[in-house]
């Protein structure tokens, strides 16, 4: 599971940079939806059914 995670990570941290040369909304909304509805469910799965999307967002971002 980390290493799936890890992989999400090296993958993702490329988007803000790309997202200043390409413009696709739509699209990324719709994948950004699908990626953070996963996370969520992990999540869910991690907490017995009680976390939310708040427990993953309201804390600061450690850099990694």
């Amino acid at each position: 599971m980390i290493a799936e995670f890890m992989a999400v990570f090296c993958h993702t941290r490329m988007l803000a940079g790309l997202s200043q040369r390409q413009r696709c909304t739509e699209e990324y909304r719709l994948m950004a939806r699908s990626v953070i509805h996963h996370v969520l469910e992990g999540w869910k799965h991690q907490t017995d059914g009680t976390g939310t999307i708040d427990d993953l967002l309201l804390e600061p971002v450690l850099p990694l």
